[in-house]
C-alpha cells in the first residue's frame, strides 16, 4: 500500500530530510449541494487523498497528478487543479519503515473539481465515498487530515465550482 508513504514508494523524496506530502479536496455539485471526495485505506480508516512526494516527481503538482492516478484512476486531464497557499508542518507522522520515522512532514493542499470521470478505487485503497462537508468531518479521524479537510473546505466554498 502506498498510501501514506507507506513501503512501496518508488524513491521518496526526502531533501532536507522533510517528508513532502500533497493532499486534494475532491469536490463535485450535486442537486443537494457539494461533496467531497474521501478514501478508505485498507485499515478502513478515511482519508483525503493524496500521498507523498516521490524523487522522480518533477515537483508537487507532478506528485499529485501521479496519485490521483494511482488511487483514483485520474488523469490530469480529467480535472481542473487549483493549488492553495496551504503548506502544514506536522511532526513526526510516521512511525514505520525506519527511512520516514521520526522526520517532520510537510502537507500541501490542492483543491480538485470540474471532474470529467468518475474515480475509481484502486488496489492502493480500500473504496472511495462522497460525503457532505459535515460527514466528512466526523469520518476524518486523524487530527491533521481534520485539519486540512477544514481548512480546504474555507477555500472550496470561498472559490465555489471553480478549481
Amino acid at each position: 500500500m502506498k498510501n501514506l508513504c507507506y513501503p512501496e514508494a518508488m524513491s521518496l523524496d526526502l531533501a532536507d530530510d522533510i517528508i513532502k506530502n500533497v493532499r486534494a479536496i475532491i469536490r463535485k455539485e450535486d442537486a443537494t449541494g457539494p461533496l467531497f471526495l474521501l478514501t478508505q485505506e485498507p485499515s478502513g480508516a478515511f482519508t483525503i487523498p493524496g500521498g507523498c512526494k516521490d524523487a522522480e516527481d518533477a515537483d508537487l503538482l507532478a506528485a499529485l497528478h501521479r496519485e490521483l492516478q494511482e488511487e483514483l484512476h485520474l488523469d490530469p486531464a480529467d480535472y481542473s487543479v487549483r493549488p492553495t497557499d496551504i503548506r502544514k508542518e506536522y511532526e513526526h507522522l510516521y512511525n514505520t519503515p525506519p527511512d520516514r520515522a521520526g522526520k517532520n512532514t510537510i502537507i500541501s493542499l490542492f483543491l480538485v473539481s470540474n471532474l470529467t470521470k468518475e474515480p475509481r478505487a484502486s488496489a492502493e485503497i480500500k473504496d472511495i465515498i462522497w460525503v457532505t462537508a459535515d460527514d466528512a468531518l466526523q469520518m476524518l479521524k486523524a487530527p491533521h487530515m481534520k485539519e486540512l479537510f477544514r481548512l480546504g473546505l474555507e477555500i472550496s466554498q470561498a472559490v465555489g465550482k471553480r478549481p
